[in-house]
């Protein structure tokens, strides 16, 4: 079980590092930092509840809850998705929101490698997640916003 946990934490860090519009008045950059933040501690608060579910060693739990977190994730990008940026983060905004959609469509492969308790195929899964599209366009958009100056607290070390 503590081989099941290693792989769920490598996925959970991942995770965590992840976080078109409204048609409404673009967000000024401060409305659009505090937005992406609290999306940021949404996403937090699902992977450390998918942690401790792992921590506990109770696979029924940690396959519930990464559907829970799957969901979590969808509601998230929704979110954004109703939100409209500025002008000048347009692109990596909607590269955000399809690498959020992205990534709760990768999770199914992560829930069904926890239901079928194969440490063998976690691994792998986690391997492969960090370098899969939808996490690449999350991080790529998140190093793109802090280029321009945005201040994306807990996201990816910054």
């Amino acid at each position: 079980m503590k081989r099941l946990a290693i792989a769920a934490v490598a996925i959970l860090a991942v995770a965590a590092a992840g976080c078109g519009g409204g048609g409404g008045e673009p967000l000024s950059k401060a409305e659009y930092e505090q937005q992406l933040n609290e999306i940021g501690t949404s996403l937090d608060s699902s992977s450390q509840a998918l942690g401790d579910a792992f921590q506990a060693e109770d696979v029924d739990k940690a396959a519930e809850q990464i559907g829970t977190m799957q969901a979590d994730i969808r509601k998230l990008a929704d979110q954004l998705d109703d939100i409209t940026p500025p002008e000048d983060v347009a692109d990596p905004h909607q590269d955000l929101i399809d690498g959020l959609r992205g990534m709760a469509d990768d999770f199914d492969e992560f829930r069904d490698a926890v239901e079928s308790k194969s440490v063998a195929k976690m691994t792998a899964f986690a391997q492969s997640f960090t370098s899969s599209e939808s996490s690449q366009k999350i991080n790529e958009a998140i190093e793109e916003l802090k280029k321009k100056g945005y201040d994306l607290e807990g996201n990816s070390g910054g």
